[in-house]
C-alpha cells in the first residue's frame, strides 16, 4: 500500500512538471503568458512604451539629437544639446505585455505631435501679403521655407509652410559662433541752392563698417529662439555717404497738372516716333501735352528768357536759361508774354497753348536741355 501511494505521488509530480513546462513558466506566476525582464520608457512621467534593451533606447535618442546637430554649421562650438521633454527608463521585472521592436521605438521617437500647416498660394499672393494676412514677418515665412528667399517668385497652386510641424520630442541646442557683420553707414545730406528739389547728386559714396561678433544662439527644432551677443569687436568704422540735395524750386507734375501747363494730357513722349505730319520716323526732342487753346503756360523755374519769337517748325517759341547748364523750351504757343533778357520766377505765366508752326492741334511742346543735350522732360517734372 505504501509503494502504491509513492507511485501516485511520483506520477502526479511528473504530470505537474509537464504542465508547467508546457505553460513556459518563467516566474512566480504561471499560465499562458510569457514573462521576462523589460524596460518601461516614460515621457514626462507617463508610460510611453516598453522595450527589451535600455541601451538601444539611449542610442536611438542620441541618434535623434545628432540629426539636429548635423544641420548646424561646422565653425561653431556646441555648448549643450538636449531633449526638452523628460525621458526616464525604468527596469520592470517579469513583464508580460507588448515589447516595442527597434523599428517601432525609432518611429515613436521620430513621431509628430502636430503636422505642419500648409497654405496654397492664390492669384495675387506674395510673401508680403501672406505675411500681412497671417501676422507673420517675411523672415518667419522664409525660416519655415528654407528653399525660398526674398527674391523667390511663388505661383498659384504652390504650397508653402506657414506653421512648422511639432515633433513629439523637441531638441534644444545651444552653441557659440563668431560672425563678421556689416555696420550700415549713415547718409549726410547737403542742401544745394544751385540744384532743383528733384535733383540729387552723390558727392561721395558711403562704405559699410565691419564688426566681429561672438553670439550664443539657442535653437529649438532648427528654429532660432534666442540670440545673445557675448562679445563685439569693431574691425572698421563705417564711412558716411555725402549727397547734395537741391533746394531750388521748380514746378511739379500731379495728375493732369504738368506744372508748366494744367489740365493737359500727354500726347507724345520723348524719343523716336513717327511724326504726325510727315509720317516719317524722327527723334522727338521733348514731350507734347495736349491742352485747350489759350491755356496758360508757366515757367519751369526761375531764370532768364534767352529767346522769345517765331522759330521754324516750333511756331511761337520761348527758351529760358535757368543756370547750371539747364535750359527749358516751349513751342507752338498762341501767345508769348515775356521778352528776351527778362527775369522770370518759378510758375510765372509766360505764354499760352496754341498750334503755331508744324502742329496738328493745340498743344505745348516742352523740351529740357542739360549742357546742350536733350533730356526726357518727364524726369524733371
Amino acid at each position: 500500500m505504501k509503494h502504491h501511494r509513492t507511485a501516485i505521488v511520483l506520477f502526479t509530480a511528473v504530470i505537474l512538471i509537464t504542465v508547467l513546462a508546457s505553460s513556459q513558466y518563467l516566474g512566480p506566476k504561471w499560465g499562458n503568458a510569457k514573462y521576462t525582464d523589460a524596460y518601461r520608457v516614460l515621457l514626462d512621467g507617463k508610460t510611453w512604451f516598453y522595450i527589451h534593451d535600455q541601451d538601444l533606447v539611449e542610442e536611438l535618442l542620441v541618434d535623434y539629437k545628432n540629426e539636429y546637430l548635423s544641420r548646424i554649421g561646422e565653425d561653431v562650438t556646441i555648448k549643450t544639446a538636449r531633449i526638452k521633454q523628460n525621458i526616464e527608463i525604468v527596469k520592470v521585472d517579469n513583464y508580460s505585455g507588448k515589447l516595442h521592436t527597434e523599428r517601432e521605438a525609432r518611429e515613436e521617437i521620430h513621431s509628430c505631435a502636430e503636422e505642419a500647416t500648409l497654405l496654397e498660394v492664390r492669384e495675387g499672393d506674395n510673401l508680403w501679403t501672406i505675411g500681412r494676412d497671417l501676422n507673420l514677418t517675411v523672415d518667419e515665412i522664409l525660416a519655415l521655407n528654407p528653399e525660398l528667399n526674398e527674391e523667390s517668385v511663388i505661383y498659384p497652386g504652390d504650397q508653402i509652410t506657414i506653421k512648422a510641424e511639432k515633433p513629439l520630442l523637441d531638441v534644444v541646442i545651444v552653441y557659440e559662433t563668431t560672425m563678421i557683420e556689416d555696420v550700415p553707414y549713415d547718409t549726410v545730406f547737403i542742401n544745394d541752392s544751385s540744384m532743383y528739389e528733384s535733383q540729387r547728386r552723390v558727392e561721395s559714396q558711403g562704405k559699410a563698417g565691419k564688426v566681429e561678433k561672438r553670439y550664443e544662439i539657442t535653437l529649438e527644432n532648427d528654429i532660432e529662439i534666442d540670440r545673445k551677443t557675448l562679445q563685439s569687436t569693431v574691425i572698421s568704422e563705417p564711412v558716411p555717404a555725402k549727397v547734395r540735395v537741391g533746394t531750388r524750386k521748380a514746378v511739379s507734375r500731379s495728375g493732369s497738372n504738368f506744372g508748366i501747363v494744367r489740365g493737359g494730357r500727354l500726347t507724345s513722349n520723348f524719343g523716336t516716333r513717327v511724326h504726325p505730319v510727315t509720317g516719317k520716323s524722327k527723334f522727338h526732342k521733348g514731350i507734347d501735352i495736349g491742352a485747350p487753346h489759350g491755356s496758360p503756360v508757366y515757367a519751369y523755374s526761375s531764370g532768364t528768357v534767352i529767346y522769345s519769337g517765331f522759330m521754324s517748325g516750333y511756331g511761337n517759341f520761348i527758351a529760358i536759361n535757368h543756370g547750371n547748364g539747364l535750359v527749358t523750351r516751349y513751342g507752338h504757343l498762341s501767345a508769348r508774354q515775356v521778352k528776351v533778357g527778362q527775369k522770370v520766377s518759378t510758375g510765372q505765366k509766360i505764354g499760352a497753348v496754341g498750334s503755331t508752326g508744324v502742329s496738328t492741334g493745340p498743344h505745348l511742346h516742352f523740351e529740357v536741355l542739360i549742357n546742350g543735350s536733350f533730356k526726357n522732360p518727364l524726369n524733371y517734372l
